[in-house]
């Protein structure tokens, strides 16, 4: 009886050169980190306080910079806005740089494995190709658990108006275990998250009738990373919700589920709400933005780090 033989991927790693993965995704992570930050205050000091005000405008000056806004200097008010910039811009380029750089490699070493050939057997190359997608981006999503006490060194300055030093000051008195809080919460974000967010990538690089994923075009890449940010922001939003609750809370110890289930009972289940409108503005635009620059940069290196070829080989442009 003739056994079919498993289908494997004959594409080897991408002959993109590591140089231009990592300059390409340190600069969109630092691009990240350096817009849509008031948003990202907005956002979590209203999934810690709740309640509304009268306008969205208004709402968001007093949550950013408090009630007395209009009494402060434009410079006041950006001091204010950006406590705990530092460690916010320290936490996204390292992420970025992880989601970047690291894990289309990480897809690609997946793919050459005898669990994709065997995935690839059962359900096609492209849904398996999706599968890894999913694993290495949810991988990239569990490597920032580690990055938890940068996170709530930026939650302290946001929330509490607390400069760096207090904070982590406040931080070396609790000791390192308290920084840790949340840490369940923040691994299920992150791997909805990340994983979504590639999964969503890829599938529709495949339904756009992209080859090589590493060298999209502008507007694919555009209108793929458009597509995968907002699915990411809306699949990640309640263990985000959590996660700012439990790591401002870091003396109540409580399951995820049973949180939500006591804040849907206390608050009502329309406090889950609070921030989905900012994490679109900022997470989504910021991701979109960072992924589509990411993905041309790395391009664009990758093009000028290769040596030109050699004269013998170079197409006659004379007519």
């Amino acid at each position: 009886m003739q056994t079919r033989e498993p289908v494997i991927e004959q594409k080897s790693h991408s002959d993109i050169h590591y140089k231009a993965r990592a300059l390409g995704a340190l600069a969109s992570g630092f691009f990240e980190a350096g817009i849509g930050y008031p948003f990202d205050v907005y956002k979590n000091k209203r999934m810690l306080n709740p309640e509304r005000s009268s306008s969205l405008i208004t709402r968001i000056l007093q949550t950013t910079m408090g009630k007395g806004y209009s009494s402060l200097t434009p410079y006041q008010a950006i001091r204010c806005c950006y406590r705990g910039f530092p460690p916010f811009a320290i936490h996204k380029t390292a992420v970025g740089g992880m989601n970047y750089g690291l894990q289309k490699p990480l897809m690609e070493w997946m793919m050459q494995t005898g669990l994709y050939g065997g995935l690839a057997s059962g359900m096609g190359k492209e849904h398996a190709k999706l599968v890894a997608s999913l694993l290495s981006g949810g991988c990239m999503g569990l490597l920032g658990v580690s990055l938890n006490p940068i996170d709530r060194m930026k939650l302290l300055c946001q929330a509490q108006g607390m400069t760096l030093g207090d904070a982590a000051k406040q931080m070396w008195n609790e000791g390192l275990r308290k920084q840790y809080s949340g840490w369940k919460e923040t691994g299920y974000r992150n791997f909805l998250g990340a994983g979504t967010l590639f999964l969503t990538k890829y599938w529709t690089y495949h339904m756009l009738g992209v080859t090589d994923h590493n060298k999209p075009t502008f507007c694919q890449s555009l209108f793929s990373s458009s597509i995968s940010a907002f699915t990411m922001v809306t699949a990640s939003h309640l263990p985000d919700f959590a996660k700012v609750r439990a790591q401002m809370e870091p003396t109540v110890k409580m399951p995820m589920i049973s949180r939500l289930f006591k804040i849907a009972k206390t608050e009502g289940p329309r406090a889950f709400l609070a921030g989905i409108a900012p994490k679109l503005l900022g997470t989504g635009l910021r991701t979109v933005l960072a992924m589509t620059l990411s993905e041309w940069l790395v391009q664009e290196i990758d093009r000028r780090l290769k040596p030109d070829p050699e004269p013998e080989n170079r197409p006659n442009m004379r007519p």
